[in-house]
């Protein structure tokens, strides 16, 4: 495992141990049983800001923060913590029957890994419940480091030879992806992370990352790939990733067998699920 880039090559879960803090109840990798999930402000972050914590993403029910942690190696690491609260009746109960989606990350980040598919790696999940029913779930992971979203890169001012670089290893990235069976439900742009090299072409390393509604099973369909498309092109404006290059992602992704009468039809599949969907056409 690597501590500097946030990722490892292998399953960690074999080291995973019980979590305990409190009400709070999980599993965690060893080195980090002693971080207390307790001890972080959740309630006062937003209106009482402190230096040890960065607020990165919140609303009525989702907290995300990071962190610096020491781990019992004594390595500091940059952490990020999401607590979820759960306060429709209906998904408690439900939380008898399924598992909680901080369960399933921690599960599924770890079977990426397993896959050598590259994800932040799953330190703590842990939940709290009342007579069974889930009220609070929570999911640590490392920092990612060295790395920029998709979205932020393609800001940028990039020459042609290195967008069509980038493009073609994305579609190979994302066909990778769907041939070992794992489909994401939102394959946004921010949910990509990427790291350069810098040799004498750029070499492109990808990381997938929010894995709240991903699984993975034994067949990609033909409209959860057209689905996956749709959501990254939806998450880009056209300035970013114009007609052109999105026409050219396309031929990369479906390969030599995507003719012209076939690209015109996938157009229209894109542009009618961007439709059903109230949004603009993608093309």
């Amino acid at each position: 495992m690597s501590s500097s880039t946030g990722v490892c090559n292998t399953s960690t879960q074999s080291r995973a141990v019980p979590y305990q803090d409190g009400e709070l109840r999980g599993l965690c990798l060893a080195d980090y049983a002693h971080l207390r999930l307790s001890q972080i402000p959740w309630n006062t972050l937003k209106s009482q800001p402190q230096d040890q914590y960065a607020v990165v993403k919140s609303s009525n029910t989702r907290l995300v923060v990071s962190f610096d942690f020491q781990n019992a190696a004594g390595i500091s690491e940059r952490l990020y913590a999401k607590r979820c609260r759960v306060r429709n009746f209906k998904k408690a109960l439900g939380s008898l029957f399924v598992s909680s989606k901080a369960k399933r990350e921690w599960r599924l980040g770890h079977r990426l890994l397993a896959a050598s598919v590259p994800t932040a790696v799953p330190l703590i999940y842990a939940e709290r419940r009342a007579g069974g029913l889930l009220k609070e779930h929570y999911l640590v992971t490392r920092h990612v480091a060295g790395t920029t979203s998709l979205y932020d890169l393609l800001q940028e001012n990039r020459s042609a030879r290195e967008k069509r670089d980038l493009l073609s290893a994305l579609a190979e990235f994302l066909g990778s992806l769907h041939g070992r069976g794992f489909y994401h439900d939102d394959f946004s742009s921010h949910h990509i992370l990427i790291s350069r090299s810098t040799d004498v072409r750029p070499k492109f390393s990808f990381f997938i990352i929010d894995l709240d509604h991903c699984r993975i099973g034994r067949r990609i369909s033909a409209r959860q790939r057209r689905k996956n498309v749709f959501q990254l092109f939806r998450s880009l404006p056209f300035l970013a990733l114009s007609k052109k290059d999105r026409v050219h992602f396309l031929r990369l992704y479906f390969g030599p067998d995507l003719t012209e009468r076939a690209l015109r039809r996938l157009l229209w599949r894109i542009n009618r699920i961007a439709k059903r969907k109230g949004e603009s056409k993608c093309f």
